[in-house]
């Protein structure tokens, strides 16, 4: 770009014009969002920005903008400080709390997210906002998670963000991740290639001309640079072809500096290390290295960075205030275009190749050197003083080992774990002592597992010397290899050692540590069914730990290891804590439910996972929502009330993959399949299995495949093909099946008899009901009542004792369990049909299909129409357009219907005011409504 001018690029021109256009329309059209400029280095993204930056002036919206810096990459927050450091007006103060770091829970990138979009927001009614990133690839982590959020949330905002991002390993994961939309830069076509560089270097020998299109193949910063030093040099300009092209024009950057003079490229060294801006500091830091070798001004010229060896790598204090180098030593590099410095005195390199240029060509030691005095120069507390600190160490040093450690864990609290990661990294490479070293990468790689950047465990893992480690850590490492990089299912082979471990926690006193682990165990123990003696073993463990009889992780644990045998004390102990953790702690709520669920009481787990739901939500641990919201969809799920479970599973994907918590995901999306099973979305129900067994199968977790199945079978029972039904259902209940599920069969048995019953195949079922029987009276499994007495009455099929079980399933206390007794209901008109007793089974269907269709389950509705329809009786479905909702528009449907206002719903939700709005103008005609009054009148109770 010369002059305001673009050479070859108008589509691009025409895409940005516009997203401008969008972001500045009226209450109804505005649309903002984001988009991320990708492509080669020097390929032209920079002036595709400052085009929109100029355009964006010109329609009247304020502009914020911002570079990622290499050096300050670890820096948690440095972008979203540089890019909203001097924005003003209202909201700073919670920002800044949340940039400053705090122990308090809800504290993490996500409550910064949330005070940034909230922000935004507020500064948006003032007029519409650019956000412009260049060189995006260097943003520190804890910003672009921030950015990325954002992304997704600010569509319906008059706020559009802006990144140039240069292609490369890293750019994949971040765009892939972010959702965000992209623009690739390509190469400039022949033509406009030819007049920019003739606009930029006119008169060239034609041979030498196209000599330089050939090189620069279409790269705009190439043909700049190549024609200049063509122009220079001729052809010895030029470097061997097979170099890549970005290697060419940063060897091209190299030969320009040094032809600079020495005191310049030593300004330059140092504001190419130094994470900040500021031309006062680069100065003083050039001045001071200058100082510490007699060096002034007026000789700096004639001396190199020192590099001696008797010099400490990181002294403490400087030796006394030096002077700056002379502002005058920057004029060189000003007149050249090299850098600019611009009114706030913040010097910019043209563009970064000449930054890494600069690095490449300085040697180690004297880099060590500038990031000693760098060091020495920042307050303790200033964050940035460590990095520099362990830049300038050559060899162990326990101390900044130490304060790198320190600082892991400060990042980490402040939402920032992949630069805690980095933090562990450094720290474990400057410790002496070899357990020490291994501890510190084991930490690193617990934080990578939460992270979900699977190429980088592979990494921390391979790099941990396991016999260095304890016994207690060890455990943790195969834990972390089998459950992270699906290495193999060992199903309950290693809980014996995890116990080990478990027990010498409780010797040690850190009973808190060891219930927590001992937590994790049980999740494994009920999806892998070990034998009774260790099922034996665990509850004695957990027994044996200080904690009250009725702690909701006590509860949790019994019921995960052994719900059979422990299902009656867990329920009831967790009906004497139902009124006391209701509203109060989210933990305990969340452990209640997940125990109820696993013995089978999933009315009673409900309310708990609500709950725990609303409290989470308030305190923004968005983490620990992800895994509370999958639990809520699996007993939403389980409970037929598939609108629930529908919003509640694709909210919890997204938090799971914006978490990279993939796991719960994972389970998410097999909850969402059940639901739409349930729907009669078979395709859609069809796919979320497929996806989930092609992740599950090569594992070997065979247990977990019985979720598979159960979606299968019930997509199946929807569309009639009862024999298919059967096979996938009948995997789960038989002991001998590789899906076998001692407790998922519990919740299964109901489905299964009907699909039994309408297959063939009564006898066999009947075999399996059979030996459950005792285990329903003994009151430990409430969903197992529940599934036996429909089991019984569907297998009875047309025998005397047919109709008085159906009259038993009917009268039993189905509180909770509306699902269940709409089926049961379903399936006792059908038979008082075939008996041509209408007039008695047209009450049971009319009220089984108003239950379905409460639920949303239509597949089931239908059935229950067409079974009136044969009893002389038509009933016509209700306009549903809640059927026509998104999974977001719906949730937003419930809660305006609920009296929440549309800041409170934002709250809930973690968007924006303006995108609530934009959704109810969208969710009214949909559902034929005009008022939150009338939408509340259209949603079904459930």
């Amino acid at each position: 770009m010369t002059g305001g001018q673009l050479f070859g690029r108008a589509g691009e021109q025409v895409e940005l014009d516009g997203l401008l256009a969008q972001a500045i329309g009226d209450q109804d059209s505005c649309h903002g969002g984001s988009l991320a400029l990708r492509g080669a280095a020097g390929i032209g993204k920079s002036a595709l920005v400052t085009y929109a930056v100029s355009r964006a002036r010109q329609l009247g919206m304020r502009v914020l903008a911002t570079s990622g810096v290499q050096a300050e990459i670890h820096v948690p927050y440095g972008g979203l400080h540089r890019l909203l450091g001097r924005l003003p007006g209202t909201g700073r103060e919670g920002l800044a709390v949340a940039l400053s770091g705090s122990d308090e829970p809800g504290h993490g990138s996500f409550r910064v997210s949330m005070e940034v979009l909230d922000l935004l927001v507020d500064q948006a009614v003032e007029g519409p906002l650019l956000l412009v990133v260049e060189d995006a690839q260097w943003l520190d982590e804890a910003s672009w998670d921030v950015l990325a959020f954002l992304g997704r949330r600010l569509a319906h905002d008059p706020v559009l963000m802006l990144l140039a991002i240069r292609d490369g390993v890293e750019t994949e994961r971040r765009v892939a991740t972010s959702g965000w939309r992209e623009l690739s830069v390509g190469p400039l076509a022949e033509a406009p290639a030819a007049d920019l560089l003739d606009r930029h270097v006119p008169g060239l020998a034609p041979q030498l001309r196209q000599r330089v299109l050939t090189e620069a193949a279409g790269n705009p910063l190439g043909i700049v640079e190549f024609g200049a030093a063509a122009a220079r040099l001729g052809t010895g300009a030029f470097l061997p072809a097979w170099l890549p092209l970005s290697t060419r024009v940063e060897r091209t950057f190299t030969a320009i500096v040094a032809e600079l003079p020495l005191a310049t490229r030593a300004v330059l060294v140092v504001a190419a290390l130094d994470d900040h801006d500021d031309l006062a500091e680069i100065l003083a830091v050039a001045g001071a290295i200058g100082a510490d070798h007699g060096a002034t001004p007026d000789t700096a010229d004639t001396t190199d960075i020192p590099d001696t060896p008797d010099m400490p790598d990181t002294p403490d204090t400087p030796a006394g205030p030096a002077p700056p180098a002379d502002e005058r030593a920057l004029e060189p590099a000003l007149a050249s275009d090299l850098v600019s410095v611009d009114a706030g005195d913040r010097l910019a390199f043209r563009h970064p190749l000449l930054r890494s240029a600069l690095l490449q060509s300085t040697p180690a030691a004297q880099r060590r050197r500038v990031h000693a005095v760098l060091a020495a120069r920042l307050d303790p507390t200033d964050g940035r003083r460590v990095w520099h600190q362990a830049a300038a160490t050559l060899g162990p040093d326990e101390r900044i080992a130490a304060e790198l450690t320190a600082t892991a864990e400060r990042a980490n609290r402040q939402g920032a774990p992949q630069i805690a990661v980095t933090a562990l990294e450094r720290a474990a490479e400057l410790t002496a002592g070899p357990a020490g070293k291994a501890g510190r990468l084991l930490r690193a790689a617990i934080l990578v597992s939460q992270i979900g950047d699977r190429t980088r465990l592979v990494r921390t893992l391979d790099a941990i010397a396991e016999h260095h480690l304890g016994p207690a850590e060890r455990a943790h490492l195969v834990w972390l290899r089998e459950v992270y990089l699906d290495a193999g299912w060992s199903g309950a082979t290693r809980i014996p050692a995890h116990l080990d471990v478990v027990e010498r926690l409780a010797a040690r006193g850190e009973a808190e540590l060891a219930l927590e682990s001992l937590a994790a165990i049980t999740v494994r123990c009920w999806w892998s069914g070990p034998d009774p003696q260790l099922r034996r073993r665990i509850v004695a463990v957990a027994r044996a730990l200080p904690v009250p009889s009725d702690s909701p992780h006590l509860l949790s644990i019994l019921a995960g290891a052994d719900p059979l045998t422990e299902g009656a004390t867990v329920l009831a102990g967790l009906t004497r804590l139902a009124g006391r953790i209701t509203g109060t702690d989210p933990d305990e709520l969340r452990m209640s439910g997940t125990a109820a669920d696993a013995i089978g009481a999933h009315p009673l787990a409900k309310p708990l996972l609500a709950d725990a739901v609303l409290l989470i939500r308030s305190q923004r641990r968005l983490g620990m929502l992800a895994q509370t919201l999958t639990g809520q969809a699996w007993n939403a799920a389980l409970l037929g009330d598939t609108r629930l479970a529908i919003t509640a599973g694709a909210e919890a994907r997204a938090m799971g993959v914006e978490t990279g918590q993939l796991r719960w995901a994972l389970t998410a999306d097999l909850a969402r399949g059940i639901a739409e099973a349930l729907r009669g979305n078979s395709t859609a129900a069809a796919g979320l299995a497929d996806q989930a067994e092609a992740v599950l199968l090569p594992s070997g977790a065979f247990p977990m495949l019985a979720m598979v199945h159960l979606v299968r079978g019930l997509d199946a029972l929807a569309g009639g093909r009862y024999e298919d039904a059967y096979q996938q259902l009948h995997r789960i209940c038989h002991p001998d099946g590789a899906v076998f599920h001692p407790y998922l069969r519990l919740t299964v048995l109901g489905q299964l008899a009907e699909a039994a019953a309408r297959s063939g195949h009564r006898d066999e079922v009947a075999a399996l009901v059979a030996p459950l029987a005792p285990v329903a009276r003994s009151g430990v499994a409430p969903v197992l009542a529940v599934t036996l007495r429909y089991a019984r009455a569907v297998l009875a099929g047309d025998g005397d004792g047919a109709e008085q079980a159906y009259r038993d399933g009917l009268a039993a206390d189905l509180t909770g369990w509306t699902f269940e007794r709409a089926r049961l209901e379903l399936a006792y008109g059908a038979w008082l049909r075939r008996r041509r007793r209408a007039a008695e089974a047209r009450a049971q269907l009319r009220s089984a299909a108003g239950t379905f269709d409460a639920l949303g389950a239509r597949a089931w509705a239908e059935r229950a129409r067409r079974e009136l329809r044969a009893s002389g009786e038509s009933l016509r479905r209700p306009a549903d357009g809640l059927d026509r909702l998104t999974p977001q528009e719906l949730q937003i449907a419930q809660l305006a219907a609920a009296g929440l206002s549309n800041r409170e719903i934002a709250e809930q939700l973690f968007v924006s005011p303006r995108t609530v709005t934009t959704h109810l103008y969208r969710i009214y005609p949909k559902v034929g409504v005009r008022s939150r009054v009338e939408l509340a009148r259209a949603l079904p109770a459930t």
